[in-house]
């Protein structure tokens, strides 16, 4: 029922009444089933314009700074650059609110829905396995003390790969097109909410919810399993290995969590999406609220990688400015860095076996008693 990629599509000028309403890109339906929604629209672009810039100040503090040497700030760097994808072809959507106030549409616009639609799945896989590796990464340094550095090329390559992978197999179906206000996998037939796309859902929690979700159980479950492990040891060992370790995990299970919280909202989002009634109040609010927080999660991922360099940048000044000074027993404290100062502290009770008092010549006495 609905024409693939390079299909026809109705000249400008042709009623309403005569054009094909199962084309996969049909923005100015004139029934009163339609799903496009301008505001959701704006918000979306508005908030991912937003998170963008912040992601590319966190990877050009990274570059800046050359901190891209270290393992844990490309582990980062990584996440951040996932959420730049995501965020930058969310912004790019708002061509669609021009050619739905002009009601133009071509082949070529279809081309490039679908190419950003493809762009919402590569990106989104990218942010999830990222996040699954990253888990990975601290579980075996927290539980096992085993530095997995070595899998770095691996953690790349497959986020990369399989994300490609798994965004073509819409193509195959010719599933992209306008979904409600986005470019992505069509769910709803002639962007109707109440004409269910039985493949395009599917599709949608074969491949994007149904995976994020598994993996979010896996990723929650080897965080607690991580923060116990670490709160135990440190408890019961108080050793500076241990203490190594919590250092090194608070500032990267931040992307888990980040995962876990901005992942929840869009699934109920999607769960709604898929039922025929859903009262137009609900269908907005819901909407809105998944527009926000999937910008969010891009903008707090950059915001945590940023205020990580910041934190340990200020660690450093101040750890570089006790190194320069011995502890004394009579110290002061300094304003910045909260650290000991040695002050100076004269002392009496200096033992010597030099003379203290004058004691004259004997031929000078001699002199001055004659």
């Amino acid at each position: 029922e609905e024409a693939g990629e390079g299909g026809d599509v109705p000249p400008l000028n042709t009623p309403n009444s005569q054009r094909n309403t199962g084309s996969s890109f049909n923005m100015n339906n004139s029934s009163l089933c339609n799903g496009f929604s301008p505001a959701s629209l704006i918000a979306l672009s508005s908030s991912n314009a937003v998170s963008v810039f912040i992601c590319l100040l966190a990877a050009i503090l990274v570059c800046a700074l050359k901190l891209y040497t270290k393992t844990v700030y490309r582990l980062a760097l990584y996440q951040v650059l996932a959420s730049l994808v995501y965020a930058g072809q969310s912004v790019c959507q708002i061509f669609l609110l021009y050619h739905h106030a002009s009601l133009t549409y071509d082949n070529g616009l279809l081309r490039l829905c679908q190419a950003l639609a493809f762009t919402v799945v590569f990106a989104s896989w990218m942010k999830v396995c990222f996040a699954a590796w990253v888990t990975f990464h601290l579980f075996f340094f927290a539980v096992f003390h085993k530095n997995m550095k070595i899998l770095e090329l691996l953690y790349v390559l497959s986020s990369l790969v399989m994300p490609a992978l798994l965004a073509c197999v819409p193509f195959t179906t010719h599933s992209y097109g306008l979904q409600g206000s986005v470019c992505w996998i069509q769910s709803w037939k002639d962007n109707c909410p109440t004409n269910i796309a039985v493949v395009g859902v599917v599709e949608q929690f074969a491949l994007t919810y149904g995976p994020s979700m598994a993996i979010l159980l896996i990723v929650s479950v080897a965080m607690v399993v991580m923060v116990i492990t670490i709160l135990y040891r440190s408890r019961k060992y108080h050793n500076e290995q241990n203490s190594k370790a919590l250092q090194q995990l608070l500032p990267l299970a931040v992307y888990p969590i980040l995962f876990f919280v901005f992942t929840i909202p869009p699934f109920v989002n999607r769960l709604y999406g898929t039922k025929p009634n859903v009262p137009h109040d609900t269908a907005y609010a819901l909407s809105m609220m998944g527009a926000v927080t999937v910008a969010s999660w891009s903008f707090f991922t950059g915001i945590s990688l940023i205020v990580h360099i910041v934190v340990a940048k200020l660690h450093a000044h101040c750890k570089k400015r006790y190194s320069y000074k011995r502890l004394p027993p009579y110290g002061g404290v300094d304003s910045d860095c909260r650290v000991a100062v040695p002050t100076m502290k004269q002392t009496s009770d200096i033992s010597t076996t030099s003379r203290t008092t004058f004691v004259p010549p004997p031929h000078s006495l001699a002199t001055a008693s004659t």
